[in-house]
């Protein structure tokens, strides 16, 4: 790299780089089943799939609230 016309090396941590490469090996294996999912629901209706999702979701963070309502011990 040039800086004010004087050469200077940056040292990149070898631990930095492999995490780095272990986040976009995460990102892109994330982007492949995304991808599938969708080509598996090409012929659905989005809506449908919106509402299934959302219900699904919803379902989730109730058994979530409840779990952690009983391990707080409020009931």
């Amino acid at each position: 790299m040039v800086q004010n016309k004087v050469e200077s090396v940056k040292v990149v941590d070898a631990e930095a780089c492999a995490e780095v490469e272990r986040r976009d090996a995460i990102r892109e294996r994330f982007w492949r089943v995304i991808e599938r999912i969708g080509e598996r629901n090409a012929d659905k209706d989005p809506d449908e799939v919106l509402r299934d999702v959302t219900e699904l979701v919803e379902e989730v963070r109730q058994e979530r609230y409840e779990r952690e309502r009983c391990a707080q011990g409020v009931r």
